[in-house]
């Protein structure tokens, strides 16, 4: 019954989602001008990163509403799982972190996945972190406040991706330009 655990878990969910848009995105984007796309389908992968900006935004808003309700009246959770399961998590989250760090970081895409990636790595610290609090104190709230921890995680990968897709499909001036 650990929200922190559903929080890391509705992030790794967001993540796949993230990663399966992306490679559908990337085929789109392989595909030539044609008919009506005169263009082609380049904007498939700023598209990409919107949705996935949205879905964490939403999953965010639930786990909030969540563990304000658990700050309130915590339940008891198991803080030996919560550590086990994010020492297992950071460790998956270190290998993908590295495989994802020798990719082309020019894609939005890609950068919106290693970025998942190192938000999921650091939101597993802050589960372990939770894991230890509980067992040696048995603060149950250190659940509830690992999931805001989490939270502040997903806002700020969300923002990021909102911010570079909307500056793309609103054609705002490049960063590197004046």
């Amino acid at each position: 019954s650990s929200l922190v655990l559903f929080a890391d878990a509705g992030h790794m969910v967001t993540d796949v989602s993230a990663l399966a848009m992306s490679a559908w995105a990337l085929r789109l984007v392989r595909r030539p001008a044609r008919g009506r796309w005169t263009f082609g389908f380049h904007r498939a992968e700023v598209l990409s990163a919107a949705v996935n900006g949205v879905t964490l935004v939403a999953v965010g808003l639930l786990i909030t509403a969540e563990a304000i309700q658990r700050l309130i009246a915590p339940r008891p959770v198991d803080g030996t799982l919560i550590l086990v399961v994010a020492i297992v998590g950071a460790l998956v989250n270190l290998l993908s972190a590295y495989a994802l760090a020798k990719a082309n970081h020019t894609s939005l895409n890609v950068r919106g996945a290693y970025a998942h990636v190192v938000t999921d790595l650091y939101a597993f610290v802050g589960t372990a972190v939770a894991g230890i609090v509980i067992i040696v104190s048995g603060w149950q709230r250190a659940d509830a406040v690992a999931s805001l921890v989490v939270v502040v995680l997903m806002g700020r990968s969300a923002w990021g991706l909102l911010r570079d897709a909307g500056t793309v499909l609103l054609e705002a001036t490049p960063d590197d330009l004046d």
